[in-house]
């Protein structure tokens, strides 16, 4: 009896990492209906950006000594209205910063998380451009994913720059489907 409730757990389990991913893609427009998150400076991102982005700027992820917590992630994703089963499409100014955001998604329990690989001049040729979405001031609804507590090992005394490297190469072993842990 034990084996097969074991059995059933890996089936489970190995469906839940089966059904979340995070990948880079080059040609995104083969996702009809996916949201994009532009995580550049807000100032950008309001002023011209691919049409109907949401702007969620990286550097809000980072308070003075640390990256923030999830409870305040949680928060700004409710506020972007954006909802863990949507597919999202995630670029900026650098790859790195685009996985930092990624990673933090991935751990919130975000199901399809897409890195759009193509530098900002060759986003400005290839999409239709308008102004950045600005996050509410209220939740109009709550972000649901599921925390991925048992991919995180919780560490005091981490930098900041060693919390963001541990959580880039997280997302590093999830698109080379070698799955790590992540220290943060």
């Amino acid at each position: 009896m034990s084996r097969l409730i074991t059995l059933m757990f890996l089936f489970f389990a190995s469906a839940y990492v089966a059904s979340s991913e995070i990948s880079i893609i080059h040609e995104p427009e083969k996702l009809n209906n996916a949201t994009f998150i532009d995580i550049r400076d807000s100032s950008k991102c309001k002023f011209r950006t691919i049409q109907k982005s949401k702007c969620i700027p990286i550097n809000g992820l980072i308070n003075k000594d640390n990256i923030i917590s999830f409870r305040d992630f949680y928060w700004l994703l409710s506020v972007n209205n954006l909802n863990h089963l949507d597919q999202v499409v995630i670029f900026g100014k650098n790859m790195e910063e685009a996985k930092l955001f990624a990673g933090m998604l991935y751990l919130a329990g975000h199901k399809k998380i897409y890195l759009l690989d193509m530098n900002i001049k060759d986003i400005y040729k290839n999409f239709k451009l308008g102004k950045g979405i600005e996050r509410g001031l209220f939740r109009t609804k709550i972000y649901e994913g599921e925390l991925q507590s048992h991919l995180i090992m919780s560490e005091k005394n981490l930098s900041t720059k060693s919390q963001r490297s541990n959580i880039i190469n997280f997302v590093n072993s999830i698109i080379d489907g070698t799955h790590e842990k992540v220290q943060i």
